[in-house]
């Protein structure tokens, strides 16, 4: 008891550029696996749960079909339970310490609990950055396949294919895949420009044909118009990555809104910002837009005068999300003394309790947001500054 008491003196007593390695370490060895083990346990279990729900699935549909639906709903669940998991992290490794009498000796050489979590904190911190980021690169794209499965799945219940199509057919079949959308009004597009879209169609990931588009560029105060651009047909290069007009008319104007030049084009490549996803945000659900175009999906929404309670509160959850890792650990590190005898069952009990709590606040407040009875970013929010709160007075008197 003597030596690991001088030894955590010694580590304290060092330059604070190395201070305290070994028990950060130790904290940290006790903190990743479970949380680890948490995140991964829990998604398999939802997704064999759902495969058990729907065995008729597997003799509908091909093996491999079947196989990757349910492989790109794990990015989902394991990105919603990731902050709970890091919880159960927390509260395991710290339980750990008073169910193995390390806790005491820790604290009887100076080190409180305050510093104790700064390396979870840390991770909290590093966590809820990665969080929002594999939401954006893994979870939006995953969800885009999950819904080009779903459809692949109408299509071979009409008959359209058998149940021996390959992987190969259907991503050649995803090529040829046709979206539509019609009448698009005053869409705001970069360098004050709008666009007017009467018929739409996007064939696959790389092929757009627009029709009877107007696109009007404004002054930088947008007090008058500087360029309208009228085109019968405007498709998509992507090999050029550009917009090329098959036949339509440029007119410039000056700030007395007089025409300045009018001139008649065709196979004109016009530079624009906005590519063929930007015209289809519209027709995908606000969890399948990345963050970046969950703002522009807002901006066009605002500007066509639509509620966006809704999308707001989906919008706030991007940031919300990521940001409850870092409160799980605030919350977890208190929690801990309450478990420190049984410690995988009363971590695993404490982690299924705060998540039905959690959920459920969470769920009332994003309707309520949805609605318009409370602020949306309070809606999204909320869940978070309850549980920050009572992670904070937790904290304090555990402290004590």
């Amino acid at each position: 008891m003597k030596k690991i008491i001088t030894a955590i003196k010694e580590e304290f007593n060092a330059p604070y550029w190395r201070r305290p390695l070994i028990l950060d370490t130790y904290i940290l060895s006790q903190f990743f696996a479970p949380v680890f083990l948490f995140d991964f346990a829990f998604t398999f279990l939802i997704i064999m749960v759902n495969a058990i729900d729907a065995l008729d699935r597997f003799q509908r549909y091909p093996l491999w079909l079947n196989g990757l639906y349910y492989a790109t709903h794990a990015p989902y669940f394991i990105s919603q339970l990731l902050p709970f998991a890091i919880l159960f992290g927390v509260i395991f490794a710290i339980a750990q310490l008073f169910r193995t009498n390390e806790m005491a000796p820790i604290m009887t050489s100076g080190v409180s609990l305050y510093r104790i979590i700064v390396p979870l904190l840390l991770c909290g911190i590093v966590f809820s950055g990665g969080l929002f980021f594999f939401q954006d690169y893994v979870v939006v794209p995953a969800m885009e396949t999950m819904d080009n499965i779903e459809d692949l799945h109408i299509l071979i219940r009409r008959g359209t294919f058998d149940k021996t199509i390959t992987y190969k057919q259907w991503r050649e079949h995803l090529k040829t895949k046709e979206t539509e959308f019609h009448r698009y009004r005053h869409i705001p597009g970069r360098g004050n420009r709008y666009y007017y879209i009467e018929h739409g169609v996007a064939i696959g990931e790389d092929t757009m044909c627009l029709n009877d588009v107007m696109i009007d560029r404004l002054s930088v105060d947008e007090s008058y118009l500087i360029e309208k651009i009228e085109a019968q047909e405007m498709n998509w290069d992507a090999q050029q990555g550009k917009w090329k007009i098959i036949q339509g008319i440029i007119t410039e104007y000056n700030d007395e809104k007089e025409i300045v030049s009018e001139t008649t084009v065709t196979n004109y490549y016009l530079d624009l910002a906005e590519t063929p996803d930007y015209f289809l945000m519209g027709k995908k659900d606000f969890e399948q837009l990345t963050t970046k175009q969950a703002k522009h999906a807002l901006q066009v929404l605002r500007e066509q005068g639509k509620p966006i309670d809704d999308e707001l509160v989906e919008y706030y959850k991007k940031f919300a999300i990521p940001f409850s890792c870092l409160i799980m650990v605030l919350l977890g590190a208190p929690l801990s003394v309450y478990a420190r005898k049984a410690v995988l069952v009363l971590s695993t009990l404490l982690c299924i309790g705060i998540i039905a709590v959690y959920y459920a606040v969470y769920a009332m407040m994003s309707a309520l947001g949805s609605n318009g009875v409370i602020s949306p970013f309070l809606g999204a929010w909320f869940s978070n500054i309850l549980f920050i709160g009572a992670g904070g007075v937790l904290l304090f008197y555990a402290r004590k």
